[in-house]
């Protein structure tokens, strides 16, 4: 006897859920001294559906790396990032202002 799958229950809508945004930047060049950086490792990108709450982080290796894809993320919705940039010992800067962007 064969068995039958439940209909509809714990499905996701893939038109609601398969959003993403691209985050574009370009990379530093000083230190908040105002000397030359040259330990630039990579970039900490903060985000949530709250610009008071950025509960989730995505840490991007490189230096010459400017561009992420977030996916996983609802259409139609806000979402608000903040990054900074971290040096070769993991250190991180002070954080870029919020930004908003709605999943595409």
């Amino acid at each position: 006897m064969a068995k039958k799958s439940p209909r509809g229950k714990g499905k996701t809508d893939p038109t609601t859920t398969s959003g993403s945004v691209t985050l574009t930047w370009s990379p530093p060049t000083l230190n908040t001294d105002g000397s030359a950086l040259s330990d630039l490792a990579g970039y900490r990108v903060q985000y949530g559906a709250s610009n008071a709450s950025l509960s989730q982080t995505v840490d991007v290796g490189g230096a010459t790396t400017t561009s992420l894809v977030v996916p996983g993320l609802q259409r139609g919705a806000t979402y608000y990032f903040a990054m900074s940039a971290l040096n070769a010992a993991g250190q991180a800067s002070n954080s870029t202002n919020v930004v908003s962007a709605v999943a595409q």
